[in-house]
Formats: C-alpha cells, sequence, structure tokens
C-alpha cells in the first residue's frame, strides 16, 4: 500500500505586514497585488514558499516571494486576501487578511438630451457618471431608426459628453442610449430619448396684400411636416414674434388679418413635426392697403424760370 510520509516538525509562523492593493485602477481594474513579509519564526523546518488564499480559497502559489499577484473574478466586489508559508515541516496558518475592493463598471448615464439640428443631423449631450474607481475611457452611443427594436452601437473613443449623429434620413424618428466604458466594462444604458430629424425648409414664401387688414401668404411644401410655424415682424427689424406656432395641418396658404392699415409686415414660415421646426424660410414682406403718410419737404431751390428742385 502507498504511504505518506511527513517530516516531523514546527511550521512557519504566518506571514506579516499583509496588503492588498489595485496598482492600476485605470488600465487594470481587477490586478490585485498582495505584499506581505515573511515572519521571524519559521519553525524547525524551511520555508519554501508562500500560499495566496482568496476568501479562504487557494488561488496562487509562489516561491520565495514579498508579492503575489492574482486576477479578482469581478468588479464592485470585496475580497479578503491572505497568504499561508509553504514548508518543509508543513504549512502555517493563514495570515491576518487584508481586504480590497475592486472598481465597477461606471454608473449609468443621466441627463440625455436629444436635439434635431437638421434634416441629417441630431445633437446629443448627457452628464458624466461616476467612473466607480476605474477612468473612464469613452462611451457606447446606441441609435434605433425601427422605434427601439434594434440598435446600432457606436463607440466615440473619448470622454466627451456630447455626440453628433450624423447622415440620418429626413423627417425620421430615431431612439438613442448612452452607456459609460472604463476599463471594467460598459455601464448600464441611459433612460431612452427620441426625436425626429427636421422637415425640409419650405420654399418661394409670397406675401400679398388684399386690404388694409389682411395679407395673404403662400409658401412651397416642408417635406414630411405635419404643420407649419408662422413668424412675423413688424415694425421692421424690430425681431419676430410667433403668429401661429403650428397650424396643425399641411396647407401651403394662410391669410393674416386684424393687421394695422398701410404697415409693413415681414414673415417667415418653418415646417413643424415631432421634432420641433425647421430652418424657417426667407422672409417675405408687404404692406397693407391704406393711404401712406405723406412726405415732409425739407427744401424746394428754384432752378430756373421754369423748374423747381425738391427734398424731402
Amino acid at each position: 500500500s502507498n504511504v505518506a510520509s511527513v517530516l516531523a516538525g514546527t511550521p512557519s509562523d504566518p506571514p506579516t505586514g499583509i496588503s492588498a492593493t489595485i496598482p492600476n485602477t485605470a488600465t487594470a481594474p481587477l490586478a490585485v497585488t498582495v505584499s506581505f513579509s515573511t515572519s521571524g519564526t519559521v519553525g524547525s523546518g524551511t520555508v519554501t514558499g508562500f500560499q495566496l488564499l482568496r476568501d479562504g480559497v487557494a488561488v496562487a502559489t509562489d516561491g520565495l516571494v514579498t508579492s503575489i499577484d492574482d486576477t479578482a473574478p469581478s468588479g464592485g466586489t470585496t475580497y479578503a486576501y491572505t497568504v499561508k508559508a509553504l514548508g518543509t515541516h508543513g504549512n502555517s496558518v493563514a495570515s491576518s487578511s487584508s481586504s480590497v475592493t475592486t472598481p465597477n463598471t461606471p454608473a449609468q448615464v443621466t441627463g440625455l438630451t436629444v436635439t434635431p439640428v437638421s434634416t441629417s443631423r441630431i445633437d446629443l449631450s448627457w452628464n458624466t457618471p461616476s467612473d466607480n474607481n476605474s477612468q473612464l475611457s469613452g462611451y457606447k452611443v446606441q441609435i434605433s431608426s425601427n422605434g427601439g427594436s434594434s440598435y446600432s452601437d457606436v463607440l466615440t473613443g473619448n470622454v466627451n459628453t456630447v455626440y453628433q449623429a450624423l447622415s440620418l434620413n429626413g423627417n425620421a424618428q430615431y431612439h438613442f442610449k448612452v452607456s459609460a466604458i472604463n476599463a471594467v466594462g460598459t455601464g448600464t444604458a441611459s433612460d431612452v430619448k427620441n426625436t425626429y430629424t427636421m422637415t425640409t425648409t419650405p420654399a418661394s414664401l409670397s406675401a400679398t396684400s388684399v386690404s388694409q387688414v389682411q395679407i395673404n401668404l403662400a409658401w412651397g411644401n416642408s417635406t414630411g411636416a405635419t404643420g407649419y410655424k408662422i413668424e412675423y415682424e413688424s415694425p421692421v427689424d424690430n425681431g419676430f414674434t410667433t403668429l401661429v406656432n403650428n397650424t396643425g395641418n399641411t396647407d401651403l396658404t394662410r391669410s393674416i388679418t386684424s393687421l394695422t392699415t398701410g404697415t409693413q409686415y415681414n414673415f417667415k414660415v418653418s415646417g413643424w413635426n415631432n421634432g420641433g421646426t425647421s430652418v424657417a424660410s426667407p422672409e417675405a414682406s408687404a404692406y397693407t392697403w391704406g393711404i401712406l403718410q405723406a412726405p415732409v419737404i425739407d427744401t424746394i431751390t428754384r432752378l430756373s424760370p421754369t423748374s423747381l428742385k425738391v427734398d424731402w
């Protein structure tokens, strides 16, 4: 029969000065280094090496060293490390423990906003989340054009909290969510936000005076618009005011009534959809009918017996 033999004697005391650390949380957040010192009492035998235990389970063995490395299983977890001395007269009991908490994936992104900028661009911005003790390296922006059924991923490769989604379809709805990334992994995605790209700019706006108090407007179609925003300005160069925020229909004409007699009005029109308003049309101007104020004569100069020059 096989017989196991053990040399009689006294094993070493356990190592001392146990210290578990993560030297580089930015690039190696799960790489733990446990350093220690050999006990001054080595027993009656010879110390041949050391054994590292994580939460009481042996995870590594090495020779006559003063530190042992370990890769922790997961982020955001606290682990207790102990060390045993190995020797010719047996192993020591486990040392006192040193605990370390590994960094975690970033916190959830908050404050995501989505803003249509053109018929093919939507701008995103969000708040910087906690990196949970491992430096952020970038963000994952997810974009859906089918109501959130599936997403395409874009890795920004930087820690800027803004992103421009380009080459989108006009008057189309898009859903977005954003996650932060660090060396541990990718955090929980933000809440989903959605909006529409802009409609096209209405073209060929015309303004025609038809009475002392009415001007009729007509304009070209804004692709995808479900309504139109109409703005006016009077006096001229006094700034535009919203006359109709959303007409609520796709009619391309509008009669503007209850205006002031003999007064100039400037107008502009924007297409409207669920994403907001398009870039406004070029301005159009018209005067309501009326008797204009007579000019004020400044000077009258006699040029000859039969001609005068009048300045006003």
